[in-house]
């Protein structure tokens, strides 16, 4: 058994076939399936149901669980070697919203990138609540995100967000006609009533976007019709921009491309961002590195953090 091996395993399970993890591993069908029948025979159990998608035997979830320990020790002793040595190489593993993704992190990596030439980013894009688990099991080295306290997580804040609601002129035409103009100022005043009859395109209930804006929503005693539902933010800054719904989205993140839509401050509406790590026996310095690279880059957000 080798460190190939374990990687070559830990591959298909991910992707539950053959065919899938031969084609990311860069290696044939073949090849690999030689390789899984070797540690098959090496261990003296079969690892998987050989069944569409694949599945593990009883044996193949025991293996599972060391090869996974194995393989965050193996990560671990390499980071602490490259540190040792100073060599300042190797793959970091970043969580990001995909909205956040798209606004910080072409201008962050440029910026690490040119100080650490020899680091490669892997960016882990998923919704707000999906990071805390990533980082809790280990696909990623480092999150950024609205994240719980937690004992096994190590925080730093970063910056601080503030939710807005936006909506189309088409949209308030539609549901308001004449009266468009003056619930708008309603609205810009801080009068929330005549949401009651505005359609809404939400984020969905799990993520940070979609419970802030049922909670809003509930606050006010409001239960405006919802016409449509998506975990990514850019898609509901489509939708509310085509006049299908009212959406709420962090003031710091809607690209300049909807500066047409009406920009409605909400009461309460700040939460903060923060690094997340977890605590682990060796804390790698590109981790560090790439905190305070980011909070270089961006003074201006991270002033009141």
């Amino acid at each position: 058994m080798n460190f190939k091996s374990i990687d070559y395993f830990l591959t298909v399970v991910q992707e539950q076939s053959i065919t899938k993890a031969a084609s990311l591993l860069h290696i044939t069908q073949q090849t690999l399936s030689a390789d899984i029948a070797a540690l098959e025979r090496e261990l003296g159990h079969t690892l998987f149901l050989r069944r569409v998608p694949l599945q593990l035997t009883y044996a193949g979830e025991v293996f599972l669980r060391y090869a996974e320990e194995f393989q965050q020790s193996r990560r671990t002793m390499e980071r602490e070697f490259s540190d040792i040595s100073g060599s300042q190489k190797g793959i970091l593993r970043v969580g990001v919203s995909f909205a956040r993704g798209h606004a910080l992190m072409p201008r962050l990596i440029a910026a690490f990138q040119q100080q650490y030439p020899q680091m490669e980013i892997h960016l882990v894009e998923a919704a707000n609540h999906q990071l805390h688990q990533h980082l809790q099991d280990g696909s990623v080295d480092l999150a950024i995100a609205n994240l719980p306290p937690s004992a096994n997580i190590l925080l730093r804040p970063f910056y601080r967000e503030r939710w807005v609601l936006l909506v189309a002129d088409k949209l308030l035409e539609q549901a308001y006609g004449t009266e468009k103009d003056p619930v708008l100022q309603r609205l810009l005043n801080g009068d929330y009533a005549p949401l009651a009859r505005c359609p809404f395109a939400m984020g969905i209930p799990d993520d940070i976007g979609g419970s802030f804006g049922r909670q809003f929503l509930r606050q006010q005693r409001l239960q405006p019709p919802v016409k449509a539902q998506s975990e990514n933010l850019d898609t509901l800054l489509d939708l509310c921009a085509m006049g299908i719904g009212a959406c709420f989205a962090p003031d710091n993140l809607i690209p300049d491309a909807f500066s047409m839509l009406h920009k409605v401050q909400l009461p309460d509406s700040e939460y903060q961002l923060y690094f997340g790590a977890k605590k682990d026996g060796y804390q790698w310095q590109m981790v560090d590195a790439f905190i305070e690279t980011a909070l270089r880059c961006f003074p201006e957000m991270t002033a009141n953090a």
